[in-house]
């Protein structure tokens, strides 16, 4: 899924070759499982791709994660998390909440 190569070494590669592609990808896989920039990386390079159901899913997911979620909010824009974004917001709902509350009392101090 994350490593089309390593689909491509499956079904167009034969013998030593194939094997050692594919422990290739074994192994990297463990290193994403292991290094938290890593998975932060790859959360970001699948988030586009989400549907809107789905990265509600991986959203809640996260809050599981606080690694994780740690990494996305100190290293976002490193990562490619643009400001504003559906998952920019997700990782910060309290400054959300407070824009809007702002935004409100902006509101109703202007008589409205």
């Amino acid at each position: 899924k994350h490593q089309p190569e390593i689909r491509q070494a499956l079904y167009g590669l034969e013998g030593p070759a194939r094997a050692r592609k594919l422990v290739e990808g074994l192994e990297h896989e463990d290193r994403v499982r292991k290094s938290p920039d890593l998975r932060a990386a790859r959360f970001v390079k699948t988030w586009d791709g989400l549907s809107r159901e789905q990265q509600g899913v991986a959203l809640k997911e996260l809050k599981r994660d606080a690694q994780l979620e740690s990494i996305l909010r100190e290293k976002g824009r490193e990562l490619g998390i643009r400001k504003g974004s559906t998952l920019d917001h997700g990782l910060h709902p309290h400054q959300r909440k407070q824009a809007l509350s702002r935004s409100r009392s902006r509101g109703m101090d202007m008589g409205m």
